[in-house]
Order: structure tokens, then sequence, then C-alpha cells
């Protein structure tokens, strides 16, 4: 299904980088471009409650492929930055991968 159909995302992980000063800051490294996916934004947020936080998800990323997502990454999608908060392997098969992520403005 979104081997053929879907949506298309690239995935940014990001790096720790210092300027000329050795002041520390962030650059969003492109690790995958052009992965099939299926974007499902969540009607209403919905609050999830994770061990110790609380965190809003916006959107699901569903993938047929291990993405190899980690939190703290981004999916860009549609002119949209999604932070993954989450990611699992659905029913623990290897065959759909589920990202919880939360739309940054």
């Amino acid at each position: 299904m979104i081997r053929r159909t879907g949506h298309v995302v690239d995935i940014q992980r990001p790096a720790a980088t210092l300027d000329k000063i050795g002041a520390g800051s962030v650059e969003w490294q492109t690790i995958f471009e052009g992965v099939r996916a299926w974007v499902q934004p969540v009607a209403a947020q919905i609050q999830v409650t994770g061990r110790q936080r609380q965190m809003i998800v916006t959107h699901w990323v569903y993938f047929c492929e291990d993405p190899m997502l980690e939190t703290g990454d981004r999916i860009l999608f549609d002119g949209r930055e999604l932070a993954v908060t989450g990611v699992e392997d659905i029913a623990g098969v290897g065959r759909l991968w589920k990202a919880e992520c939360m739309e940054q403005k």
C-alpha cells in the first residue's frame, strides 16, 4: 500500500556543531530523502502519557520499512516539520512502523 501510494518524506537528524568561537549549535542533516510513508494528521490533538512525561501527538507517520528513526529526529512533509517523539514496530513483526510526531511551528 505505502510502497506505491501515500506520501514522500525526508528524514533529518540533529548534529551538534561548534561555530568559530566555540559556541554549540545544532544543524539538521538529511539522512534519508524520498522515503515512502503515510502521514496521518490526528483529528484532535491527542494527549499521550509517556512513562514520565506528557506529549502532544499531532501526526502519525507510517512506514512499511524500518525508517531507523530516533526520538529527536524530524520528518519533513509538504512544507511541515514533524518532530519525532516516539517510534514503534507495530505488533513487533517488522512489517509496519509508526512514528508519533508533533508538528513544529
